[in-house]
């Protein structure tokens, strides 16, 4: 996998599905994680094209982590339509996102609300 020091170039290389990382932000091409928390998704459709989705880890989204992941997200969201940023609580429910990838830095899960 390439390494970079600039984040941009690992959004980047997400959106053209490659392999790529950087201290904190990291994607195999088909998910986008910031630290250990996936933050965005490429779904395939049968046509051979594919949907990119984005978990709304911030404040708006009801599953703020910490800074760090939330400036990643805010960071995804520009590249995507916003049809296709989903809140957490929301793609916990339909079982997107695991239960154990809210965890904030107190410890505590969010609801499933």
């Amino acid at each position: 996998m390439n390494f970079t020091k600039d984040d941009k170039e690992v959004f980047k290389a997400f959106m053209e599905q490659r392999e790529m990382k950087s201290r904190f932000l990291r994607t195999d091409g088909q998910s986008l994680f910031s630290s250990d928390t996936r933050i965005a998704e490429h779904y395939p459709h049968d046509d051979g094209s594919a949907s990119t989705v984005v978990y709304d880890f911030t404040d708006r989204g009801q599953a703020f982590i910490d800074k760090h992941v939330q400036w990643h997200v805010i960071q995804v969201k520009r590249l995507v339509p916003r049809q296709n940023v989903m809140p957490v609580p929301l793609a916990q429910k339909v079982g997107l996102v695991d239960l154990s990838a809210t965890r904030g830095q107190n410890g505590n899960t969010f609801s499933q609300a």
